[in-house]
């Protein structure tokens, strides 16, 4: 690049297309009518479209996935393929705590 010294730093996303290559992204998704907590189908599409990030922050606060039994997957259309509830464990503990902002509540 011309006229300076540009650091740019990258790195890999912790949870990609593979974590959840199965998914066929539905519309009126059953794995969102299977869950009362969140929407299942956002996280996932943020995912995959490379937004890891925007999936974390858009979890609960208190993440409901550790004692549930996952009705998500078992709805899923391509049950059991699709890990909706471990992807949803390591968006929280893996993505979220390297956000740097909160999503804006007019987003």
């Amino acid at each position: 690049m011309a006229g300076g010294n540009h650091n740019m730093v990258y790195t890999q996303p912790s949870i990609t297309r593979s974590d959840m290559i199965h998914c066929v992204l539905c519309a009126d998704a059953p794995c969102d009518q299977a869950c009362r907590e969140m929407k299942p189908s956002e996280l996932l599409r943020s995912v995959w479209f490379h937004n890891e990030q925007g999936a974390a922050l858009r979890l609960p606060s208190v993440l409901p996935c550790p004692s549930c039994d996952a009705p998500c997957e078992t709805a899923c259309l391509r049950a059991p393929e699709v890990a909706i509830r471990d992807l949803a464990q390591r968006l929280s503990k893996e993505v979220r705590p390297a956000c740097e902002t909160e999503l804006p509540e007019d987003e």
